[in-house]
């Protein structure tokens, strides 16, 4: 995420559930390496969510990309 625009590119959700991810790791030479997460609970794949999202907003906020 360089302009905090979008986790999308490296946090992808599962098709088929809703407390799945998977992490797009991304080396500085360009390899890519996908790591599988799983939530044992609904309530903590949607504060996961929440809290990117709020990370999100505290970026842009932060580097003048957005207004409060």
């Amino acid at each position: 995420m360089t302009d905090g625009n979008d986790y999308e590119t490296h946090i992808l959700r599962a098709y088929d559930s809703t407390r799945a991810y998977s992490l797009v790791l991304i080396s500085d030479s360009g390899q890519k390496a996908s790591v599988g997460m799983m939530f044992t609970e609904r309530n903590d794949s949607f504060d996961f969510i929440a809290g990117l999202e709020e990370f999100k907003k505290t970026y842009r906020i932060e580097r003048g990309l957005e207004d409060k």
